[in-house]
Protein backbone atom coordinates (compact mmCIF):
# COMPACT_ATOMS: atom_id res chain seq x y z
CA UNK A 1 0.00 0.00 0.00
CA UNK A 2 1.26 3.47 -0.85
CA UNK A 3 2.70 5.30 2.23
CA UNK A 4 0.18 8.14 1.85
CA UNK A 5 -2.68 5.66 1.68
CA UNK A 6 -1.36 3.95 4.81
CA UNK A 7 -1.22 7.26 6.64
CA UNK A 8 -4.80 8.11 5.61
CA UNK A 9 -5.97 4.66 6.67
CA UNK A 10 -4.34 4.98 10.09
CA UNK A 11 -5.81 8.44 10.54
CA UNK A 12 -9.30 7.16 9.76
CA UNK A 13 -8.85 4.33 12.26
CA UNK A 14 -7.85 6.82 14.94
CA UNK A 15 -10.86 9.02 14.21
CA UNK A 16 -13.20 6.02 14.32
CA UNK A 17 -11.70 4.90 17.63
CA UNK A 18 -12.16 8.39 19.07
CA UNK A 19 -15.80 8.59 17.94
CA UNK A 20 -16.56 5.13 19.31
CA UNK A 21 -15.32 6.10 22.76
CA UNK A 22 -16.56 9.69 22.83
CA UNK A 23 -20.06 9.14 21.46
CA UNK A 24 -21.02 6.17 23.60
CA UNK A 25 -20.60 7.42 27.13
CA UNK A 26 -23.36 5.99 29.30
CA UNK A 27 -25.59 8.05 31.55
CA UNK A 28 -24.54 8.00 35.19
CA UNK A 29 -26.11 5.04 36.99
CA UNK A 30 -26.76 7.32 39.93
CA UNK A 31 -28.74 9.71 37.68
CA UNK A 32 -30.76 6.84 36.18
CA UNK A 33 -31.67 5.48 39.61
CA UNK A 34 -32.77 8.92 40.79
CA UNK A 35 -34.91 9.41 37.68
CA UNK A 36 -36.48 5.98 38.20
CA UNK A 37 -37.48 6.89 41.76
CA UNK A 38 -38.83 10.25 40.56
CA UNK A 39 -40.80 8.53 37.78
CA UNK A 40 -42.44 6.10 40.21
CA UNK A 41 -43.25 8.77 42.80
CA UNK A 42 -45.04 10.91 40.18
CA UNK A 43 -47.16 8.13 38.61
CA UNK A 44 -44.97 7.89 35.55
CA UNK A 45 -47.14 5.24 33.89
CA UNK A 46 -49.82 7.89 33.44
CA UNK A 47 -47.69 10.80 32.27
CA UNK A 48 -48.85 12.69 29.20
CA UNK A 49 -46.02 12.35 26.69
CA UNK A 50 -45.20 15.23 24.37
CA UNK A 51 -42.88 15.99 21.50
CA UNK A 52 -40.63 13.72 19.51
CA UNK A 53 -38.26 12.44 22.19
CA UNK A 54 -38.38 8.91 23.58
CA UNK A 55 -40.69 7.92 26.42
CA UNK A 56 -38.97 6.88 29.63
CA UNK A 57 -38.35 3.13 29.84
CA UNK A 58 -36.39 1.48 32.63
CA UNK A 59 -34.64 -1.74 31.71
CA UNK A 60 -31.13 -3.14 31.52
CA UNK A 61 -30.20 -0.95 28.54
CA UNK A 62 -32.10 2.21 29.47
CA UNK A 63 -30.08 5.37 28.88
CA UNK A 64 -31.82 8.78 29.26
CA UNK A 65 -29.08 10.70 27.48
CA UNK A 66 -28.23 8.43 24.57
CA UNK A 67 -31.89 7.47 24.03
CA UNK A 68 -32.97 11.14 23.99
CA UNK A 69 -35.65 10.88 26.68
CA UNK A 70 -38.35 13.53 26.68
CA UNK A 71 -37.70 16.36 29.11
CA UNK A 72 -34.06 15.40 29.68
CA UNK A 73 -30.96 17.37 28.71
CA UNK A 74 -27.48 15.99 29.29
CA UNK A 75 -23.86 17.10 29.21
CA UNK A 76 -20.42 15.48 29.03
CA UNK A 77 -21.59 12.76 26.65
CA UNK A 78 -18.76 13.38 24.18
CA UNK A 79 -15.13 14.42 24.11
CA UNK A 80 -13.86 11.18 25.60
CA UNK A 81 -16.01 11.42 28.71
CA UNK A 82 -16.71 8.13 30.44
CA UNK A 83 -20.15 9.17 31.68
CA UNK A 84 -23.05 11.43 30.70
CA UNK A 85 -24.65 13.68 33.30
CA UNK A 86 -28.30 14.76 33.42
CA UNK A 87 -28.33 18.57 33.66
CA UNK A 88 -31.96 19.55 32.97
CA UNK A 89 -35.41 18.12 33.70
CA UNK A 90 -38.25 19.91 31.90
CA UNK A 91 -41.62 18.23 32.33
CA UNK A 92 -44.16 21.06 32.33
CA UNK A 93 -47.73 19.88 31.81
CA UNK A 94 -46.88 16.16 31.76
CA UNK A 95 -49.58 15.10 34.23
CA UNK A 96 -47.10 14.38 37.01
CA UNK A 97 -49.05 13.35 40.12
CA UNK A 98 -48.04 12.64 43.68
CA UNK A 99 -44.76 13.36 45.45
CA UNK A 100 -42.00 15.65 44.28
CA UNK A 101 -39.25 13.21 45.16
CA UNK A 102 -36.10 14.21 47.01
CA UNK A 103 -34.32 11.74 44.71
CA UNK A 104 -33.82 14.67 42.32
CA UNK A 105 -31.24 15.96 44.78
CA UNK A 106 -29.06 12.96 43.93
CA UNK A 107 -28.57 14.28 40.38
CA UNK A 108 -25.63 16.46 41.27
CA UNK A 109 -25.19 18.26 37.94
CA UNK A 110 -28.74 19.59 37.61
CA UNK A 111 -28.91 23.21 36.52
CA UNK A 112 -32.61 23.35 35.60
CA UNK A 113 -35.74 21.75 37.06
CA UNK A 114 -39.10 22.74 35.56
CA UNK A 115 -42.20 20.72 36.48
CA UNK A 116 -44.86 23.43 36.24
CA UNK A 117 -48.56 22.84 35.54
CA UNK A 118 -48.82 19.35 36.98
CA UNK A 119 -50.59 17.83 40.00
CA UNK A 120 -47.82 17.41 42.55
CA UNK A 121 -49.22 17.36 46.08
CA UNK A 122 -46.26 17.00 48.46
CA UNK A 123 -44.09 19.51 50.24
CA UNK A 124 -41.04 20.99 48.51
CA UNK A 125 -37.96 18.88 49.34
CA UNK A 126 -35.56 21.05 51.38
CA UNK A 127 -32.60 19.42 49.64
CA UNK A 128 -33.47 21.32 46.45
CA UNK A 129 -32.11 24.38 48.25
CA UNK A 130 -29.10 22.72 49.85
CA UNK A 131 -27.76 19.85 47.75
CA UNK A 132 -27.82 21.03 44.14
CA UNK A 133 -24.86 23.35 43.95
CA UNK A 134 -25.26 24.03 40.21
CA UNK A 135 -29.02 24.63 40.15
CA UNK A 136 -29.88 28.04 38.69
CA UNK A 137 -33.48 27.55 37.48
CA UNK A 138 -36.29 26.01 39.57
CA UNK A 139 -39.95 26.35 38.62
CA UNK A 140 -42.64 24.37 40.42
CA UNK A 141 -45.47 26.70 39.46
CA UNK A 142 -49.12 25.65 39.21
CA UNK A 143 -49.18 22.45 41.26
CA UNK A 144 -50.66 21.70 44.69
CA UNK A 145 -47.43 21.70 46.66
CA UNK A 146 -48.03 22.43 50.32
CA UNK A 147 -46.40 22.95 53.70
CA UNK A 148 -43.86 25.52 54.80
CA UNK A 149 -40.71 26.21 52.83
CA UNK A 150 -37.62 24.82 54.54
CA UNK A 151 -34.54 26.68 53.35
CA UNK A 152 -31.07 26.79 54.86
CA UNK A 153 -28.33 28.92 53.33
CA UNK A 154 -25.61 26.87 51.61
CA UNK A 155 -23.29 27.14 48.64
CA UNK A 156 -26.40 26.56 46.51
CA UNK A 157 -27.40 30.13 47.27
CA UNK A 158 -24.76 31.43 44.90
CA UNK A 159 -26.16 29.66 41.81
CA UNK A 160 -29.95 30.02 41.93
CA UNK A 161 -31.22 32.75 39.59
CA UNK A 162 -34.86 31.86 38.89
CA UNK A 163 -37.28 30.56 41.54
CA UNK A 164 -40.99 30.22 40.71
CA UNK A 165 -43.22 28.62 43.35
CA UNK A 166 -46.40 30.45 42.36
CA UNK A 167 -49.90 28.96 42.28
CA UNK A 168 -49.48 26.28 44.92
CA UNK A 169 -50.73 25.74 48.50
CA UNK A 170 -47.61 26.76 50.40
CA UNK A 171 -48.33 28.10 53.88
CA UNK A 172 -46.63 29.43 57.00
CA UNK A 173 -44.08 32.22 56.97
CA UNK A 174 -41.17 32.66 54.60
CA UNK A 175 -37.76 31.70 55.97
CA UNK A 176 -35.37 34.63 56.17
CA UNK A 177 -32.77 32.47 54.40
CA UNK A 178 -34.65 33.20 51.19
CA UNK A 179 -32.90 36.55 51.28
CA UNK A 180 -29.52 34.82 50.99
CA UNK A 181 -29.65 34.05 47.27
CA UNK A 182 -27.62 36.90 45.76
CA UNK A 183 -27.95 35.70 42.15
CA UNK A 184 -31.77 35.63 42.13
CA UNK A 185 -33.27 37.76 39.40
CA UNK A 186 -36.78 36.23 39.36
CA UNK A 187 -38.76 35.26 42.47
CA UNK A 188 -42.45 34.39 42.51
CA UNK A 189 -44.50 33.06 45.42
CA UNK A 190 -47.78 34.38 44.08
CA UNK A 191 -51.13 32.74 44.82
CA UNK A 192 -50.25 30.66 47.85
CA UNK A 193 -51.27 30.73 51.51
CA UNK A 194 -48.10 32.31 52.87
CA UNK A 195 -48.69 34.46 55.95
CA UNK A 196 -46.83 36.61 58.43
CA UNK A 197 -45.40 40.08 58.13
CA UNK A 198 -44.18 41.46 54.84
CA UNK A 199 -40.82 39.74 54.03
CA UNK A 200 -38.69 42.88 54.07
CA UNK A 201 -35.53 40.76 54.10
CA UNK A 202 -36.08 40.14 50.38
CA UNK A 203 -34.59 43.55 49.67
CA UNK A 204 -31.21 41.85 50.16
CA UNK A 205 -31.77 40.36 46.70
CA UNK A 206 -30.25 43.32 44.90
CA UNK A 207 -30.29 41.59 41.49
CA UNK A 208 -34.06 41.02 41.44
CA UNK A 209 -35.88 42.16 38.33
CA UNK A 210 -39.21 40.46 39.17
CA UNK A 211 -40.82 39.93 42.57
CA UNK A 212 -44.27 38.34 42.77
CA UNK A 213 -45.87 38.09 46.22
CA UNK A 214 -49.50 38.77 45.28
CA UNK A 215 -52.50 36.79 46.49
CA UNK A 216 -51.12 35.59 49.80
CA UNK A 217 -51.95 36.30 53.44
CA UNK A 218 -49.19 38.78 54.32
CA UNK A 219 -50.22 41.34 56.94
CA UNK A 220 -48.84 44.52 58.44
CA UNK A 221 -47.06 47.27 56.55
CA UNK A 222 -44.38 47.53 53.90
CA UNK A 223 -41.37 49.27 55.47
CA UNK A 224 -40.07 52.34 53.66
CA UNK A 225 -36.57 50.83 53.74
CA UNK A 226 -37.68 47.99 51.47
CA UNK A 227 -37.45 49.73 48.10
CA UNK A 228 -34.13 51.64 47.83
CA UNK A 229 -31.81 48.58 47.55
CA UNK A 230 -33.82 47.12 44.65
CA UNK A 231 -32.38 49.23 41.86
CA UNK A 232 -32.89 46.59 39.16
CA UNK A 233 -36.48 45.70 40.07
CA UNK A 234 -38.75 46.06 37.06
CA UNK A 235 -41.92 44.21 38.15
CA UNK A 236 -43.35 44.23 41.68
CA UNK A 237 -46.60 42.50 42.60
CA UNK A 238 -47.95 42.33 46.15
CA UNK A 239 -51.70 42.92 45.83
CA UNK A 240 -54.44 40.65 47.08
CA UNK A 241 -53.17 40.53 50.67
CA UNK A 242 -53.90 41.82 54.18
CA UNK A 243 -51.23 44.51 54.00
CA UNK A 244 -52.12 47.95 55.36
CA UNK A 245 -50.59 51.40 55.78
CA UNK A 246 -49.14 53.60 53.09
CA UNK A 247 -46.80 52.98 50.19
CA UNK A 248 -43.66 54.90 51.03
CA UNK A 249 -42.36 57.53 48.63
CA UNK A 250 -39.07 55.59 48.65
CA UNK A 251 -40.76 53.41 46.04
CA UNK A 252 -39.67 56.11 43.61
CA UNK A 253 -36.07 55.10 44.31
CA UNK A 254 -36.69 51.87 42.41
CA UNK A 255 -35.98 53.63 39.14
CA UNK A 256 -36.14 50.51 36.93
CA UNK A 257 -39.73 49.76 37.96
CA UNK A 258 -42.17 49.51 35.05
CA UNK A 259 -44.95 47.30 36.48
CA UNK A 260 -46.50 47.72 39.92
CA UNK A 261 -49.54 45.79 41.18
CA UNK A 262 -51.02 46.24 44.66
CA UNK A 263 -54.72 45.60 44.00
CA UNK A 264 -57.18 44.45 46.69
CA UNK A 265 -55.00 45.54 49.60
CA UNK A 266 -55.82 47.98 52.39
CA UNK A 267 -53.28 50.66 51.62
CA UNK A 268 -54.15 54.26 52.44
CA UNK A 269 -52.79 57.67 51.60
CA UNK A 270 -51.02 58.79 48.44
CA UNK A 271 -50.00 56.12 45.99
CA UNK A 272 -46.68 56.90 44.37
Amino acid sequence: MHPVAVQVYLTLLAVAAFLSTSANADTSTNDINALHFFYNSTDGYNWTWQGSGAQWVFNATADPCLDDWQGITCANCFYNSSVCNVTEIRLDNYNLRGVLSASLCDIANLTNISVASNALTSSVPPCLFSSLLKLNYLTLRHNSLNGTLQISPTETSFALQHLDLGENLLSGTLPSALGDYPALTFLSLSTNLVSGSFPAFLNQLSNLTHLGLQDNLFSGTVPSSFFPPLQLLGSLRFGGSLLTGTIASSLCDATALYALYFYNANFTGKHW
